[in-house]
């Protein structure tokens, strides 16, 4: 007799097989990746996406074009530009891959591209993501019902217009059938180079008119097919006023008749017909000829081909391919059609904030180029060409001029003007804009290598001219959009700062916390305001916090606060990615840093261009009397603070009759400036000027001079007025123990008064040797600020990446 199975072991076997069926639900489904993120898990360290991130479809994903072949790829930079292809490719790219990419240094963006992002990080994939996006965010918008096929022919143009520059989200209401499963509803995944897939619970709020403050405006917005269940919802006209263009595409072979629209046979066809007469919409994109030949010929759209100035129709027809014999004649039908579509908006004249921003503030990006050339490839963007069975066709330049055109325009390129670049286009970074930091960043930071972000610090306009400003002015030289909150009101908005195209200044009303994620932080050491765990909590958000500790903390200039920034500089040098230092003697006063955190020396600098003057430039009154003279002489401009050793001053100035004297800057109290009355007559202070105006001053000095007490203050400073002298060629004399000018073989320094007397006379024999003024002109250059910013952010990008596999 066969043995018994033991009746245990039963309910046991039950078990095993319900446990492995559950969980292999759990592994397809998703669900265990959710859990794992709740945990806190970094995003780095999620599983890199596949063919099969889609739902209940292993390969949903169309198949993608080999972008890997030399000729592939020469087509895409031949359309697109090689830097707009180029760093396309890159977003999302691993370390290794960065590395390799070949793109120029001043072009790689210094924040990362994060595989998913949840609905309340949209400010965080915006800072990360559109530095890979030349071209800025574009939304497409899948229609009610739409299908599988339907859907991953949409997906497959979604992840052409991300390799055409664009940061791309592709979004559908649930249930829908590109649904990600690796994510929860209303997380955005990404699929492809700067393309994304979003699943909603109810409609996108902007296209009912609902804007708030995290929609993807202003951006192009591309309704694929109608996305209510009556066109009439749809509010485009708040859309048109936000800044944005809506371009409605039909789908692939989908036609039109009159007849079908105006009876309520075809809701589709009825919705084109709406799109085509209203306004607000820019363009009606058909894919097939005698449809869009059909549409293009209702009334409405002949009125707008007979409107003065208007374009040629507002009904468009993509082609398949390019046009023949141009390199990008091989580009695969999404590329192709996605190249038409970046022409097409290209094309449009500019709209409450959106145009060619080639030229604007806020800088051209890779890929951009000169006016006149995307003049030219917008001309021959908009040619008309003959495409497979199309109606004829009239040019948008032509047909806007004469008024004139039967059918609908054709987006490609003709034999004799082919499409070869397309314009770089983008909404315009104007001077002034809203606190809506997500319009800002979409309207600016295209094209821009990340944000960065001084926070809460000084005045922008004040007197003295310090690191925090010129900072600002190098990152934003060195391709950075930069925020710059300082503690004087700008009156609730972001306002670019004076002579800094893309600088904007913030008002200090606005939060660390608004900053939420892809931006680099610097908080400064002399900030007693912030809270000590404020680095902690902006590395939290998803920013990269840089640490700056730039002067000694000194009960001298620290004015009680002492304790509470010896708190802040424990806290931050614990948990930034980044910790400055200013002077090697400040080094040991800091904690180790965190693993993968970068320590980095970067001393104060100095903007050549500042004190380079017209030889003819006027001299103010206040010295005119001493430049008339024809004396030497001898300057100090900065701040007139108790760590400046007075006494030494007037002491020199009576040892060294032979040249004048002159200190210029604002008294900072308790220190004050002596009366005149009690100074020998060749000592004179001038108080505060302008810091544009100090070239005007100092440019007829012979030498520069500073005069710091001995101490912990003259031990650890980086004077900025050091490299400004180099600048100006300047031999300097400094008190001896200010050790980050004494490294330098060109200064002089004395330890007492006579001494000090001694070397200002060496200085002024030095003046006269052009040789040694030459080379400390060369001083400056290699000490400039822009060379500042290049060695903080190669700090931010070896913490970027190690922050990732």
């Amino acid at each position: 007799m066969p043995r018994k199975v033991p009746t245990f072991l039963a309910p046991t076997v039950v078990l095993l097989v319900a446990a492995a069926l559950l969980w292999l639900a759990i592994g397809r489904l998703g669900l265990f990746n959710h859990w794992w993120r709740s945990l806190g898990v970094a995003k780095a360290g999620l599983p890199r996406l596949r063919d099969d991130a889609l739902v209940g479809v292993r390969a949903a994903i169309p198949p993608q074009p080999p972008m890997d072949t030399p000729r592939y790829r020469g087509a895409l930079e031949s359309v697109h530009s090689a830097g707009v292809a180029r760093l396309a490719r890159l977003s999302g790219a691993s370390e290794r891959e960065l590395a390799a990419s070949g793109l120029a240094e001043v072009s790689m963006p210094f924040v990362r591209c994060e595989e998913q992002y949840s609905s309340k990080e949209v400010f965080r994939m915006l800072a990360e993501c559109l530095p890979f996006a030349p071209r800025g965010a574009l939304l497409m918008v899948n229609a009610e019902g739409t299908t599988l096929a339907q859907c991953k022919d949409d997906l497959g143009l979604a992840l052409a217009l991300g390799r055409a520059g664009f940061l791309v989200v592709l979004s559908g209401q649930a249930p829908w059938p590109c649904a990600p499963y690796k994510a929860g509803v209303e997380d955005f995944v990404r699929v492809g180079p700067s393309a994304y897939v979003q699943s909603r619970v109810y409609q996108i709020p902007a296209i009912v008119g609902d804007i708030g403050r995290d929609d993807l405006v202003p951006a192009p917005v591309l309704l694929m097919g109608s996305p209510t269940s009556s066109g009439e919802q749809l509010d485009a006209d708040a859309l048109h006023r936000s800044g944005s263009r809506v371009v409605v595409v039909a789908r692939e072979g989908e036609g039109w008749s009159d007849s079908a629209a105006r009876s309520g046979a075809s809701d589709d066809e009825a919705f084109l017909l709406w799109a085509v007469c209203r306004s607000s919409v820019s363009a009606v994109v058909m894919r097939h000829a005698g449809g869009a030949a059909a549409l293009a010929d209702v009334p409405c759209n002949r009125a707008v081909r007979a409107g003065p100035g208007a374009a040629a129709s507002r009904v468009a027809l993509l082609s398949p391919t390019l046009a023949a014999g141009t390199d990008g004649s091989v580009l695969e039908r999404h590329d192709a059609e996605a190249a038409q579509l970046a022409a097409l908006l290209g094309s449009m004249p500019p709209l409450g904030g959106w145009s060619d921003a080639v030229g604007e503030a806020g800088g051209a990006g890779p890929g951009a180029r000169t006016p006149a050339a995307a003049s030219d490839s917008g001309q021959a963007a908009t040619s008309a060409a003959a495409g497979e069975g199309a109606a004829s066709a009239g040019s948008l330049g032509d047909a806007a001029a004469t008024g004139e055109g039967s059918g609908p325009t054709v987006l490609a390129g003709s034999g004799d003007r082919p499409l070869l670049t397309v314009p770089l286009v983008r909404a315009a970074c104007a001077e002034v804009h809203g606190t809506a930091l997500n319009a800002w960043l979409l309207r600016c930071l295209p094209g821009r290598r990340g944000l960065f972000v001084q926070s809460h610090t000084i005045r922008w306009d004040m007197m003295l001219f310090q690191r925090p400003q010129h900072m600002a002015r190098a990152m934003a030289n060195r391709n950075a959009l930069v925020l710059y909150v300082g503690l004087g009101r700008v009156l609730g908005l972001l306002k670019q700062a004076p002579g800094a195209p893309g600088v904007f200044l913030a008002d200090p009303a606005l939060k660390l916390d608004a900053i939420a994620g892809g931006a680099v932080i610097t908080l400064y050491s002399t900030m007693h305001w912030l809270e000590p765990d404020a680095a902690a909590r902006l590395e939290a958000a998803g920013n990269v916090a840089v640490y700056e500790y730039i002067d000694a903390i000194d009960s001298a200039i620290t004015h009680g606060n002492s304790p509470r920034l010896v708190a802040l500089r424990d806290q931050s040098s614990a948990s930034a990615s980044v910790v400055v230092y200013t002077a090697a003697a400040l080094r040991p006063e800091l904690r180790a840093p965190r693993p993968g955190a970068q320590l980095a020396f970067v001393p104060n600098g100095v903007y050549p261009p500042m004190f380079d003057v017209a030889s003819d430039a006027p001299v103010p009154d206040q010295v005119a009397d001493l430049v008339q003279s024809g004396r030497p002489t001898v300057g100090y401009f900065g701040a007139v603070a108790n760590w400046i050793w007075q006494e030494l001053v007037v002491e020199v100035a009576r040892a060294v009759p032979e040249a004048d004297f002159l200190i210029i800057g604002p008294a900072y109290p308790p220190a004050t400036i002596p009366a005149a009355s009690t100074l020998p007559r060749n000592l004179r202070y001038l108080g505060g000027v302008p810091a544009q105006d100090l070239v005007l001053f100092a440019r007829h000095w012979s030498v520069g001079i500073i005069p710091f007490r001995h101490g912990d203050i003259a031990r650890t400073t980086s004077p900025l007025k050091l490299f400004e002298y180099f600048a100006l060629g300047l031999p300097v004399v400094v008190t001896d123990n200010m050790v980050e000018c004494t490294k330098f073989d060109v200064v002089r320094k004395a330890s007492e008064p006579p001494e000090f007397a001694a070397q200002v006379r060496a200085a002024l024999r030095d003046f006269q040797d052009e040789n040694l003024r030459s080379r400390i002109r060369l001083l400056a250059e290699a000490n400039s600020w822009d060379r500042r910013a290049d060695a903080l952010l190669a700090a931010v990008g070896r913490a970027a990446a190690s922050r990732r596999p």
